[in-house]
């Protein structure tokens, strides 16, 4: 009965989660980013201002794109700080970091 009820109260959350989930196999694996992508901005459609999911988001991105994923870090901070999240706030403050870091060493051309 608790699953029925949970189920159909918001039906859409557990699909949000199989986007998720997904997604976050893909990255871990580094699989198809493109549909990875998908996936997560899918569940963040059904999940809006899911700091976690949007924190996988930025994740995906700094796969190709440094600039991207600061950008949705800093959403992902955002929406953490709204939530009282203060361990996703110091993960996301953490990656951004790095990903300047590493952006600054690609654009100087240093590996």
């Amino acid at each position: 009965m608790a699953d029925i009820k949970t189920l159909t109260a918001n039906p859409e959350a557990k699909l949000a989660g199989d986007y998720y989930i997904s997604a976050k196999y893909y990255l871990d694996t580094d699989r198809d980013r493109v549909l990875a992508l998908e996936w997560i901005d899918k569940a963040l459609k059904l999940t809006p201002g899911a700091y976690w999911i949007t924190h996988t988001r930025a994740q995906i991105y700094a796969k190709k794109d440094y600039n991207k994923a600061i950008e949705t870090a800093r959403i992902s901070i955002e929406e953490a700080k709204a939530k009282g999240s203060d361990d996703f706030v110091r993960i996301n403050e953490q990656d951004i970091s790095t990903w300047k870091e590493l952006n600054k060493n690609k654009s100087s051309g240093s590996n």
